[in-house]
């Protein structure tokens, strides 16, 4: 989401010190007219990445991502892309902060909200490039996401266990 709460800058200064590693920006909150035309600027010159439209379908982009990465800046509740990359067995590179870091789990890297863009850089080629640690956050990140918790039947009776005691009070 290439907004500057979710922290494009960082993802963009990504994108120039890793200009090997291919990136996708796909839109989900509604940029301004402003954001949008510095965003574009930002990204001038930078062959390795690719602006997309707003979707409602992310299969496409899940089908072909390595990793995901999720630089927020701001306090996340949750992060449902943390979640939704996990199903597709990719781990994910994002800021350890508000409900990320449990969103992501063991499925990838969680770094400082302080940390600098090289430090950033340094992990991403990492996850890029050792298949063994990549392997790995793969596969924590498949198993955390077929965790009970996140069992769509499980969460429906907990709902109505809650909703049937608020009604009896």
């Amino acid at each position: 989401n290439p907004h500057p709460l979710k922290g494009v800058d960082l993802a963009i200064a990504l994108a120039r010190a890793c200009p090997d590693i291919p990136f996708d920006f796909v839109e989900s909150w509604t940029l301004s007219e402003e954001q949008r035309t510095a965003l574009i600027r930002n990204l001038a010159g930078l062959s390795n990445v690719t602006l997309h439209a707003r979707t409602d379908d992310m299969r496409k982009y899940y089908g072909r991502a390595r990793v995901v990465l999720v630089p927020s800046r701001w306090e996340e509740t949750w992060g449902r892309i943390a979640s939704e990359a996990h199903y597709s067995g990719i781990p994910l590179l994002a800021t350890k902060i508000g409900g990320l870091a449990e969103a992501v789990g063991p499925g990838g890297v969680l770094m400082s909200p302080n940390a600098n863009p090289a430090e950033w850089a340094a992990a991403l080629r990492s996850l890029w490039g050792d298949p063994v640690l990549y392997e790995s956050l793969s596969r924590a990140a498949t198993a955390y996401a077929e965790r009970p918790q996140l069992d769509r039947a499980r969460q429906i009776v907990r709902m109505e266990e809650i909703l049937t005691a608020a009604v009896a009070r």
